[in-house]
């Protein structure tokens, strides 16, 4: 069965062929504009327009390699790719709300209220970072705080994949109903091996294969209790959040209201 209905698999389709104009149009109004400072235009030109670049080809590669409507197990090679992108995916998502942060500081002159430089472990969007945070307009400040649960799951994901495991895309699922039938047949698999019986072996592994089916999730591991992530959709609806995060910063810089 279908994991996505029909129509959220049109309106995936439909915005995915929207990524990369957008995707261009956000990088030319970063790489076009006038600066202030070279720290400023160092973070948007090699930070983040090159970083929504690449947000935007992992997208691609994401949705062509997997394509949401899979339900069969997909190619060991597909996996490992798509693996490789959901990781640098959320990586660069995460280093693109650095470069903002980053930006704001050095374009406004953003310091502590003491007068003293922001320390770097301390600059960036979430409300850990207290100094950049106050120093928004109360438009910003009220809209940062609405992303609180994105920054969230952004920060959880991004520091499990730098300092504790990877990113995992579980190859296949099971049926917890099939699960006696599929280990079972493992074990099966096991003895045929021991005894040289290759076809038995061959016969029994494309059984049990066939209990397995495809789920589009991503986690830190099997064994992390949170529900997965939906990442088809989810890349999707990082790219948008970071495209408007991108466009308010901006706004925020020039003194217009967001």
């Amino acid at each position: 069965m279908p994991y996505f209905a029909e129509e959220d698999l049109c309106r995936m389709r439909d915005e995915r062929e929207t990524v990369e104009r957008r995707s261009d149009d956000l990088m030319s109004e970063f790489v076009l504009r006038s600066y202030t400072t070279s720290e400023g235009r160092e973070y948007a030109v090699n930070g983040i327009a090159r970083r929504l670049q690449t947000i935007a080809r992992c997208i691609d590669r994401i949705h062509a390699l997997i394509p949401p409507e899979t339900e069969m197990v997909p190619a060991a090679d597909d996996m490992a790719d798509v693996t490789i992108f959901v990781q640098a995916h959320v990586f660069n998502v995460f280093g693109l709300t650095e470069n903002l942060a980053l930006l704001w500081v050095h374009e406004k002159g953003v310091c502590k209220p003491n007068g003293g430089s922001i320390g770097r472990n301390l600059i960036g969007l979430t409300d850990k970072c207290m100094d950049v945070r106050a120093s928004f307009p109360a438009d910003l400040q009220a809209y940062l705080g609405s992303l609180d649960p994105w920054f969230e799951y952004l920060t959880g994901y991004r520091h499990s994949l730098g300092h504790r495991v990877p990113l995992y895309v579980p190859p296949y699922s099971i049926d917890p109903d099939d699960l006696p039938l599929y280990h079972d047949l493992g074990r099966r698999m096991q003895l045929a091996a021991r005894d040289g019986d290759i076809k038995g072996y061959g016969r029994l592994q494309s059984e049990q294969i066939s209990k397995a089916f495809f789920r589009p999730w991503m986690k830190h591991s099997l064994d992390d209790p949170t529900p997965p992530i939906i990442f088809h959709a989810q890349v999707l609806a990082d790219f948008a959040t970071v495209e408007q995060l991108s466009q308010n910063t901006l706004k925020a810089i020039d003194g217009k209201p967001i």
